[in-house]
């Protein structure tokens, strides 16, 4: 017997697939979806512009740790511990943009984490608005407005019903896909 080209003997086809063994095509996102990640992405890049503002008055930030800790803190330690947290920031800003990208795949653990992250940064920002030491105006008191605003319309638009269903049946075809 001589075997063609691909491994395939002569007037042979290749072997059928069990029935439903096919894997289904993700269903299309609905509007629910695309606004509640598009809300957290846009959340997330004003979160970078903010921090962007902020970085670029270090030591200004430095002189407010320093009057804030009352006791003789040194500038250089005042330093370290500025741009530990920016590290900290930067690494929490790429676990975010993770998890925006596995809710965007149809991840319900993401869609979770993501609400939960919604409430704590909704909740944050009203009391950073009415609580002591409230933001008050000017351009990063502006942003962390648009960021609570946003924040909440990412929660509420993943809450939707047509966004569970839809990550129900993602989560449902992924794992008739794997049998």
């Amino acid at each position: 017997m001589t075997e063609e080209r691909g491994g395939r003997l002569p007037g042979y086809g290749n072997a059928p697939s069990a029935p439903g063994a096919e894997p289904r095509p993700p269903a299309e996102r609905p509007v629910a979806v695309r606004v509640g990640i598009g809300a957290f992405m846009a959340a997330l890049i004003l979160g970078l512009v903010s921090s962007g503002v902020t970085l670029s008055d270090v030591d200004g930030i430095v002189a407010e740790v320093q009057a804030a800790a009352g006791a003789e803190v040194p500038e250089s330690t005042a330093r370290a511990a500025f741009w530990v947290g920016a590290g900290f920031g930067a690494v929490l800003v790429a676990l975010e943009a993770l998890v925006i990208r596995f809710a965007w795949t149809g991840r319900n653990w993401a869609r979770v984490v993501l609400q939960v992250l919604g409430a704590v940064n909704v909740l944050g920002g009203l009391s950073g608005l009415t609580g002591p030491g409230a933001t008050g105006s000017g351009f990063l008191g502006s942003l962390s407005v648009f960021i609570t605003l946003i924040s909440a319309v990412g929660l509420v638009a993943l809450a939707l019903r047509p966004a569970s269903e839809w990550y129900r049946a993602e989560g449902e075809r992924r794992r008739s896909s794997a049998r």
